[in-house]
């Protein structure tokens, strides 16, 4: 890991995660674009926007906990 992914995985480990995820599905659509067919990048697109998806959903139950968590420090002091 790089110094550049250590602090961004310091201040950011979502957006640090999600970085990793989308250069590794370039990575794979870059590859059947190669060597693949058209079934294979209508799958792995198919696969990718489930993926976006799930995460999308997932980034916002951490804003909102996070949200959470700073109303309540707010309100405890």
């Amino acid at each position: 890991m790089s110094i550049k992914e250590k602090m961004l995985f310091a201040i950011n480990p979502t957006a640090y995660l999600i970085c990793k995820g989308a250069e590794k599905a370039t990575e794979i659509v870059m590859e059947l674009a190669q060597n693949g067919t058209i079934q294979e990048l209508r799958e792995e697109s198919i696969r990718q926007e489930i993926i976006a998806k799930m995460r999308a959903s997932q980034a916002k139950v951490a804003q909102e906990l996070i949200n959470m968590c700073f109303a309540t420090n707010r309100s405890i002091r």
